[in-house]
């Protein structure tokens, strides 16, 4: 499996997406199921303007919290990521 690695604020962080990331995002979103966790991503993603050509505030937020749960999967000792760090990794072009 390939390692997967973040650069964020000059630090390294490495990613692991899988069933810890999903608790995780479970406990920011406030939800109890795997299921839940599922349907809020799958329903961000589904209203993507296609039309425009751009994530919209939702989707950006949903990324960001992927992210955010990948990192504390990995690296369970970090405790303070700003969400506008993460955001500001991610380049938007249309």
């Amino acid at each position: 499996m390939e390692t997967q690695l973040i650069n964020i604020d000059g630090k390294d962080y490495f990613l692991k997406f899988g069933y810890g990331a999903f608790r995780v995002l479970g406990k920011i979103w406030k939800v109890e199921t795997l299921e839940a966790t599922g349907e809020k991503i799958s329903k961000a993603f589904k209203n993507i303007d296609k039309k425009n050509g751009g994530f919209g505030f939702e989707q950006l937020d949903v990324l960001s919290d992927m992210i955010f749960s990948a990192i504390i999967c990995k690296n369970p000792e970090v405790e303070n990521i700003s969400p506008c760090s993460i955001l500001n990794l991610l380049e938007i072009k249309k």
